[in-house]
């Protein structure tokens, strides 16, 4: 089976209280089985990462090719049909970001960008049946199964992926909240259920994470006490397939309370970015700037733009909407 090589040593910090682990961001590839390595599996895994770490969204057609081709030759390599699945989920998340300006009107990259849901739902469907026990492929999934249905319309399935969605968070707090609350707070209005177990749902991550119940009224810095034991769960944390993972998961905890009106909430996740020791490097800091500088006017903006999949970016865009989506964690 394939797994991920995240090679660097661990380096402790700490800042205003809060500690963190922090791993170098480097290049992050797949290995396989001593007797299953191929180049062309290998190449094909290093051109994604290349990619998505780099922010290089148009160099992703070339690297779907890759891993098409890839796992035709390895159709029974789990990790492989996952990085194909999240590499179409990219394509479609990522449809709106500067990078594709050259792209967008090409027929080639025109076709494969309307097959990216499908293609992204089939791959990652094929690796979780290939690989049930892993941990982390139901959210990208059962993200990718809900985009599906509400581009179908269908309410059915819809309901389908937000029970999913629960259950996963139900089974793997530490990232599956995070997945229940990036997908929910942006699809659904701030008055609807479904947007209250969103905000759940980044609590039951945080929770989880720390140890102890965070409370919702207050979530600034001095409740993030991210001890060395819960620090053993890599989804906790920043690390080398997620150099700014806690950045983008404040960013989104932060939308999902301007959207609700929560202003005072919004600012106190908002900020806690500015406490995370990688701040500085992070390709998407403008963004949370512009937050905290027009933070009485997201409520409006976010409540306009309520369940639209997708969203350009001619002014603020929730963390799901967003063409960053995808990027602002993983892009080291």
């Amino acid at each position: 089976m394939l797994e991920w090589l995240a090679g660097g040593a661990a380096v402790l910090l700490a800042l205003a209280g809060c500690v963190y682990f922090e791993k170098p961001p480097r290049m992050v590839t797949l290995t396989l089985p001593v007797s299953d390595v191929t180049p062309q599996a290998l190449d094909a895994s290093v051109m994604f990462w290349h990619a998505l770490q780099g922010d290089h969204y148009d160099d992703l057609p070339a690297a779907i090719a890759a891993l098409d081709a890839a796992v035709a030759v390895h159709p029974n390599f789990s990790k492989l049909n996952m990085l194909a699945g999240m590499a179409y989920a990219w394509l479609y998340f990522g449809q709106f970001s500067p990078e594709a300006d050259g792209l967008r009107g090409q027929p080639a990259y025109e076709a494969l960008l309307a097959q990216a849901i499908p293609r992204a739902v089939s791959y990652l469907a094929q690796a979780r049946q290939l690989d049930p026990g892993d941990r982390i492929l139901p959210g990208f999934l059962t993200a990718m199964q809900f985009i599906q249905a509400r581009v179908n319309h269908d309410q059915a399935a819809e309901d389908a992926a937000y029970n999913a969605l629960l259950a996963n968070t139900k089974a793997y707090p530490q990232f599956q909240g995070f997945v229940q609350g990036w997908v929910l707070t942006a699809m659904y209005p701030a008055d609807s259920p479904r947007f209250a177990d969103g905000i759940n749902g980044y609590f039951a991550t945080l929770d989880a994470c720390v140890g102890f119940k965070v409370s919702q009224d207050n979530p600034s810095a001095p409740e993030f006490v991210f001890n060395i034991l819960a620090r053993a769960d890599p989804a906790c944390y920043n690390t080398t397939v997620a150099p700014h993972n806690l950045e983008g998961t404040f960013l989104g905890l932060g939308d999902a309370f301007a959207k609700q009106g929560k202003l005072a909430q919004a600012r106190a996740a908002y900020e806690n970015v500015l406490r995370v020791p990688v701040y500085h490097s992070w390709t998407y800091y403008h963004l949370l700037e512009a937050r905290l500088d027009q933070l009485d006017k997201l409520q409006a903006d976010f409540s306009a733009i309520s369940g639209q999949a997708r969203v350009p970016p001619t002014g603020p865009v929730m963390f799901f909407q967003g063409y960053y989506a995808c990027t602002s964690c993983h892009a080291g």
